[in-house]
């Protein structure tokens, strides 16, 4: 099995989020805008990484879906499959196949930092997920457990783009119900002085 690995190449491979195919369906659209800098990870030279990373995401499902499961290459099918359903934004997918790459990680071969940097990649990208299906609070468990497992610069790149993200939406959030009290507070003191 530990030449399987050692075939099988581990490191990662950022899909940068400006990378689009014209073929998926417009509601992917509004996923690639959401994601806003935040970077994904599948494994380089996997079943389907190929594809996925060219854009073209059922292609890459197909070829992950025909392949055959093995222990030595299940976590990186699982993040194939996690990676291609976020940006087909069929969330639930995503993160359990995510939440299945966590898991798969532990069981294979190989040196314990290299697992240690995939296993915080799975996390990243489950924390991705997560924050797509508006999952705050899970999204900032998931970052903060990558960058526990594994300090590296895709997890602090993410966990920063994600709390610079939540502070702007919080800061137009806030901004937004002061205006509105704002209004509502005029309007009760137009009624009260017409009243008088």
């Amino acid at each position: 099995m530990k030449s399987r690995m050692g075939k099988m190449s581990m490191f990662a491979l950022l899909l940068g989020t400006t990378a689009s195919a014209v073929a998926v369906a417009a509601k992917s659209v509004a996923t690639e805008a959401k994601l806003n800098g935040l970077k994904l990870a599948v494994v380089k030279n996997a079943i389907g990484s190929n594809e996925i990373v060219e854009g073209k995401y059922q292609l890459g499902l197909s070829k992950l879906s025909s392949a055959p499961k093995d222990l030595a290459s299940s976590y990186n099918q699982e993040m194939g499959m996690c990676v291609a359903n976020i940006k087909l934004n069929k969330l639930s997918l995503a993160d359990s196949a995510c939440s299945n790459a966590i898991r798969q990680i532990d069981k294979v071969n190989g040196p314990t930092h290299q697992k240690q940097y995939l296993k915080s990649l799975a996390y990243s990208n489950r924390g991705i997920v997560r924050y797509l299906a508006d999952d705050s609070l899970g999204a900032y468990e998931d970052f903060t457990s990558a960058l526990l497992v594994d300090n590296n610069t895709i997890v602090k790149g993410n966990l920063l783009t994600f709390k610079q993200m939540a502070f702007t939406t919080n800061h137009q959030s806030t901004a937004r119900n002061n205006a509105i009290y704002q209004v509502k507070h005029y309007k009760t003191q137009t009624t009260a002085s017409l009243s008088e």
